[in-house]
């Protein structure tokens, strides 16, 4: 049931463009992400870090950093072999923002040292920037 209540508000929260998945689709591909991420050992992490990362405040924890990245591998925002997707993002990014949105957030594609700081950054950078995770 607590399963349950939390996959509802991680929903309820993406509902509210909080994290703007823009479709039913995204939606659901978030859920299943977020799920299967939760369910490996090695990439779970406190459901109340997530749900303050999905509202803007980026906790710093290494188990948290990990998740995000599991989830943004999820969405093969950071490639297989290791760094930004970049043409994913762009694909996804121009078709929700125009402008000097989708002009700012090309400024969030910089990979770091590695993949964790990289997924890390790049959420950061895109909340500061549009103001959300989506």
């Amino acid at each position: 049931m607590k399963s349950f209540i939390i996959v509802f508000g991680l929903v309820s929260l993406a509902s509210a463009s909080l994290i703007t998945p823009e479709t039913p689709q995204e939606k659901t591909k978030f859920v299943a992400i977020h799920k299967k991420c939760q369910a490996d050992p090695k990439t779970f992490v406190d459901e109340d870090l997530v749900t303050k990362t999905i509202q803007g405040i980026f906790t710093e924890d290494q188990q948290l950093k990990i998740h995000m990245l599991c989830m943004n591998q999820g969405f093969n925002y950071i490639q297989p072999g290791g760094g930004l997707n970049e043409a994913i993002l762009k694909q996804k990014w121009s078709a929700h923002y125009d402008g000097s949105d989708y002009t700012n957030l090309l400024k969030c594609l910089v990979n770091k040292s590695n993949d964790v700081e990289t997924s890390w950054d790049m959420l950061i950078c895109k909340h500061k920037t549009v103001g959300h995770l989506g």
